[in-house]
């Protein structure tokens, strides 16, 4: 019965332990809207009827008979500008890290181990005699 119940409890703690990480991987999923509609490279609508043909997209345009109607276009962005190439500046120097030296704490540690192994030892001979 105590194997039992000390299974249950650590189920119970590795349980309260991975749920942040259980929550955090299913976060809701979320749409993107943009501006255009055949944003990702789609068919572009189009309508025909009788000799009357339109076309939708970027450029509408439309045609019936010798009628023929053209929506306005959106220029084309202009390119970007070249990167203009200036001498980078030399890297600094590497330094090395400073170093601790000898100090007074390293000194008295060394010390205060020899003094524990010293008395250690003189503390073994006396009882040994």
């Amino acid at each position: 019965m105590k194997k039992l119940m000390l299974l249950a409890a650590m189920l119970a703690v590795m349980l309260l332990a991975v749920a942040p990480a259980i929550a955090i991987a299913q976060e809701p999923p979320s749409a993107k809207v943009t501006e255009d509609v055949n944003a990702k490279g789609g068919p572009m609508p189009e309508a025909k009827a009788g000799g009357a043909t339109a076309k939708g997209g970027p450029c509408p345009d439309a045609k019936a008979g010798d009628v023929e109607a053209k929506g306005s276009c959106k220029p084309p962005p202009p390119p970007p500008p070249p990167p203009k190439m200036e001498a980078a500046p030399p890297p600094p120097p590497k330094m090395l890290p400073p170093t601790g030296g000898a100090g007074v704490a390293s000194l008295l540690g060394l010390g205060a181990g020899a003094l524990l192994v010293g008395g250690g030892l003189l503390a073994r001979r006396i009882v040994r005699r």
